[in-house]
This record gives C-alpha cells, structure tokens and sequence, in this order.
C-alpha cells in the first residue's frame, strides 16, 4: 500500500535586515493549520538621525465578518490593527523613525477596504541598541481566513 505522505507548511522567516518577499500569498486561518503567523522576521537596521524602516503588508479577507489582526512589533512593544472587513483588502504601513540619538518612534496605518483604520497602541518609542527584533505577523479568528498578498521592508532615507 502507498503511504500518504505529510503535508508540510513552513513559517517564512526572513534574514536579518531582508529586503526580499516570502512566497506569497501565504494564507492564515484554522482551515491552514494556523491561526498566528510570524511572516516577517528581522532585526531593524542602524538608522541614522531622520531615517526610517518603512513596513508594508497587504492582503484580503475571506467573506466573513471574523476578527482578523494585523501585528507590528518592534523590541518589545506591539502595535495591532483589526483588518477584519468581510471580503475586504487590507494594505497596512508602519514606520519607526530615529528622532534622537538613541530613541525610535513607531506610527501606523491601515486601509481596511477603504477606511483608515489606526493601529492601537500608535506612537510608542524604543530605544536604539543593537540586535531589536521586527516582526509581523496576522491572526486570524477559528473561523476567518485572511491571505497576505505581498509584505516588504525598506529604509527611508
């Protein structure tokens, strides 16, 4: 007899300071096997006084009204935004900006089709030492499916 052979799914993780995409779209739900998903993993780059490391993730909702969460952390503080829209696209931005010598501050923003809806804990600061972790990562509820088109990094100069 033919044994059937086990799926598989891998958690993107991208290098330190990455710049490239992970294979999208990349689909999270209970139907997928997760419900939390860490898809964009670095360490957020040197930034120079006025630069900024720019995030941007975008994708869609399936056609239910379930909670869906977009999640931006940086050290240890988080910034989610509720993208749940049924059907709907979300396309979300966040930015850290050195504005002193050793301080960084974190602002947000989500389109949820067509409404701008602001992360909730917008406008926090951490401090500018080495090795800071960034991710991102998208919660879906048990019965809500949220699929990630396209998510980058970059810096601003």
């Amino acid at each position: 007899s033919r044994r059937a052979k086990p799926s598989v799914r891998l958690t993107v993780i991208l290098p330190p300071n990455s710049t490239s995409r992970p294979a999208l779209p990349l689909t999270i739900g209970l139907t997928c096997g997760w419900l939390t998903l860490t898809i964009l993993s670095s360490t957020l780059p040197t930034l120079g006084l006025g630069q900024t490391l720019h995030v941007h993730a975008w994708g869609v909702n399936d056609s239910n009204a379930n909670a869906r969460t977009v999640t931006f952390s940086v050290g240890g503080s988080t910034d989610a935004v509720v993208v749940t829209a049924t059907s709907g696209k979300f396309d979300c931005n966040f930015y850290v900006t050195q504005q002193a010598a050793a301080v960084n501050v974190e602002t947000g923003s989500c389109n949820v089709a067509g409404t701008m809806v602001a992360p909730t804990n917008n406008s926090w600061t951490v401090s500018n030492t080495a090795a800071i972790a960034v991710l991102v990562s998208g919660t879906a509820a048990t019965a809500g499916i949220m699929t990630f088109g396209g998510i980058y990094e970059e810096v601003l100069r």
